[in-house]
């Protein structure tokens, strides 16, 4: 691994981890069984270079699917990456982001998407977590979706200063629902042909903050509202 700076402030949702860094990639389970070497690929000169990425990606873990390379690249490392150009299929819950400083990132809301299966959410939030960051990915889904489906899923999440960002979520039961946080960004998110609501927000009976600071994020074509801010505190 050479570091060949750091993009990151060292406390913001990229941090230190990530920032600037360029990561040798290894064969995969199936480039290894077709006799590839681990990150050493024949141009077609005939030279062998090595593939590096902005960070660590979902490639690179072990896994017989991509539901189980996510979940163990996430249990590795705080924060990945998404290729760009890349479609990833993942089983519904299979994307948990439990560590604060953490988060999935991709280089454009239509550059890479991930494709939720089956009931449950696309990606959860753990509760009490501070500095996550979800950007630049396409998120959406197969079939029709009922409760509790939803796209990005942190309404039992109390977090800290966090980013969602650049994003396309559709297909869901609700695109995005967020709870708690003392201040966090949603920004350039669209939420689209959801069978319920776009975005919903809603705090808790023991915390009322949902001070989350919207920026150019837009909501179409789904079946309730675009927007719903609902209260847990009666």
């Amino acid at each position: 691994m050479t570091l060949i700076g750091n993009l990151g402030n060292g406390g913001g949702p990229l941090g230190a981890k990530l920032g600037g860094g360029v990561y040798a990639r290894k064969a995969t389970s199936a480039e290894a069984a077709a006799g590839v070497d681990d990150a050493a690929y024949m141009t077609a000169a005939g030279v062998r270079g090595q593939v590096s990425e902005h960070g660590y990606t979902p490639d690179m873990f072990a896994g017989a699917d991509d539901s189980t390379r996510f979940a163990n690249a996430l249990a590795a490392e705080p924060i990945i990456s998404v290729k760009p150009g890349a479609s990833y299929d993942v089983d519904a819950g299979a994307i948990v982001v439990a560590t604060s400083n953490g988060g999935i990132t991709g280089p454009g809301r239509m550059a890479s998407i991930i494709t939720v299966h089956g009931t449950g959410p696309g990606i959860r939030v753990a509760d009490g977590l501070a500095r996550i960051q979800l950007s630049g990915f396409k998120l959406t889904r197969t079939g029709t979706a009922a409760a509790g489906d939803n796209g990005i899923d942190a309404s039992a999440a109390v977090l800290g200063q966090s980013i969602i960002r650049d994003l396309v979520v559709s297909g869901h039961y609700d695109g995005v629902t967020l709870g708690v946080t003392d201040y966090s960004i949603l920004d350039n998110v669209l939420s689209e042909r959801n069978y319920r609501d776009g975005f919903r927000f809603a705090n808790v009976g023991t915390n009322g903050q949902v001070q989350w600071n919207l920026r150019g994020c837009f909501a179409q074509f789904n079946d309730g509202a675009g927007y719903i801010v609902k209260s847990g505190v009666e």
